[in-house]
């Protein structure tokens, strides 16, 4: 047993081979309080005498009571159903992999033990379980919705992540990562709420074609893009009340709760150590020019550059909504206009015309054949008849987008398929 830290989470490593635990000590030491244990048997007496571990990784080989066994009878009690449980073992086999997870494992990671693997694994679930605790916590009327959360991250975020590590391309490892994030938390605010998510998508769309405009760097651009997608991600575990156009008519309480959810949003994103970058703008996506925004009230220069943008492609999108007809585009100009020096920079201006442009403006679909068009035959205006994945299985653009060269190029980027049925 190791030294213990108040500050470390716990775990718990309980597999019937000692070399084994060795390893995955030496791996997971300095950073965790570590426990362990040989058999399922004595796991249980341990549990049931001693302080709950944060993560448990379990060997899924062995006598007496197997993995399987250990893991489905943990679940069954509610004294430990909510540790998360990682499968470690040498087999490799599908039948294997859907079985832990239908038992109630949240990942499952092959022998020989990878160092890296075993480290990135184990910090994600612990952020993931620590997050999902404290949605409940803050959200108790969301109680039901909230304990689903995490299963539902762990789950497809294993996957992503193994599909990762199948695909073998070590150099574009940690932008992978950061995307298979990204996207499964995209993933869970569509599962919530289909007109968040829809917004989501089109401020993503729009605040990446104004970055592009302002020849931001490639890196700077993708950051801004993940913020648009997750800018709204502190509404995840709000009341479905929050969730509406008009927020004026909420009561105070539910108005307190709602101006939070940018800082809620930042806590979410700032608890992956791939998504640290994007939090600061998630922060400031409501904070206005002239300081009357919120959370901080901050005002000029003092909301970063993502922040500014995504407020801008959020207000673009919701105005949008409310228009129709051929001259949608022109109204909608005419209030950013209104708008900028006060709640937007000026600075923006130009950018924000060229998204209104590209983003919202409906074209004709020039092929409507159903017949496969290969991805450099794709142009600004075509409308996608199915959803487009990229090499790895991440949904990059949803059925029924418009192309824009924004999403074009984040198309080429990906190595996507396309068919035009």
């Amino acid at each position: 047993m190791a030294t213990t830290s108040p500050a470390q989470p716990s775990i718990l490593i309980v597999d019937d081979v000692p070399e084994n635990i060795k390893i995955l000590f030496l791996i997971l030491k300095g950073d965790y309080e570590l426990h362990h244990a040989t058999s399922g048997r004595q796991a249980l007496s341990l549990l049931a005498k001693a302080k709950k571990p944060d993560l448990i990784l379990l060997d899924l080989m062995m006598p007496e009571m197997d993995g399987f066994e250990l893991c489905s009878t943990l679940k069954q009690d509610p004294e430990t159903h909510d540790i998360p449980v990682i499968f470690i073992t040498a087999k490799s086999d599908t039948e294997s992999e859907t079985r832990a997870l239908a038992e109630g494992a949240v990942d499952f990671i092959h022998k020989p033990i990878n160092t890296e693997v075993v480290r990135a694994r184990v910090r994600l679930h612990l952020k993931l379980n620590q997050h999902a605790k404290g949605l409940f916590l803050a959200n108790a009327e969301q109680t039901e919705w909230i304990t689903t959360l995490q299963s539902r991250v762990h789950k497809q975020t294993s996957l992503i992540r193994g599909k990762i590590e199948a695909s073998r391309l070590e150099h574009d490892r940690r932008q992978n990562s950061s995307d298979a994030i990204v996207f499964v938390l995209a993933d869970l605010l569509r599962q919530r709420c289909q007109r968040l998510s829809k917004h989501s998508h089109t401020v993503a769309s729009l605040a990446e074609t104004m970055a592009k405009a302002l020849d931001l760097p490639r890196a700077q651009v993708e950051e801004i893009r993940h913020a648009g997608l997750l800018h709204d991600i502190g509404l995840i575990g709000s009341p479905d009340r929050l969730l509406i156009y008009n927020v004026k008519s909420l009561g105070d309480a539910d108005t307190v709760n709602y101006l939070a959810h940018p800082v809620r949003g930042q806590q979410i994103s700032d608890s992956f150590e791939e998504l640290k970058g994007i939090g600061r703008h998630i922060r400031h996506h409501h904070e206005a020019f002239d300081g009357s925004g919120f959370p901080d009230g901050f005002s000029g220069e003092e909301i970063t550059l993502g922040g500014k943008i995504i407020h801008l492609a959020g207000f673009i999108e919701n105005s949008f909504e409310q228009f129709a007809g051929r001259d949608a585009k022109y109204k909608v100009s005419r209030k950013v206009a209104a708008g900028m020096g006060v709640l937007f920079d000026p600075a923006l201006s130009s950018a924000a015309n060229l998204a209104i442009k590209e983003v919202l403006i409906e074209q004709s679909l020039p092929d409507e054949s159903g017949e496969e068009i290969p991805v450099k035959d794709l142009r600004v205006g075509m409308k996608l008849g199915r959803n487009l994945h990229n090499n790895i299985g991440v949904l990059i653009v949803e059925r029924g987008t418009l192309l824009t060269s924004a999403n074009l190029d984040s198309i080429k980027r990906h190595r996507l398929v396309y068919a035009g049925h």
